[in-house]
């Protein structure tokens, strides 16, 4: 779940592929009709509430490498696997809602 920035004259979306890009190496397509907001706040100082927008992609070849200054690390799970690792409920429910889509 890759977040960041909107530089200027980017859409939502081209933002969202971007930092997946920079963040782990991944190309994708996006898969239309799925968009979630959500609004977080941020562990270290509570009075700052973040918004993040989550869209469906699916990964072209190529090889996964996690940029170490953003993220821990990175693996492709099946949904059981996935839905335990997580361990914040909006995005449990986000990834939930994805997969509920994808099964239209």
């Amino acid at each position: 779940f890759p977040k960041g920035h909107t530089e200027p004259g980017e859409t939502e979306l081209e933002t969202a592929m971007r930092e997946l890009k920079e963040e782990t190496n991944l190309e994708v397509t996006p898969v239309e009709g799925f968009r979630r907001e959500i609004a977080y706040r941020l562990r270290a100082n509570m009075n700052i509430t973040k918004q993040a927008v989550y869209f469906l992609g699916k990964a072209k070849d190529g090889q996964l490498i996690c940029q170490e200054s953003e993220l821990l690390g990175a693996e492709f799970l099946p949904l059981d696997q996935a839905l335990a690792r997580l361990t914040f409920d909006s995005i449990i429910e986000i990834l939930k809602e994805a997969d509920a889509f994808l099964a239209k």
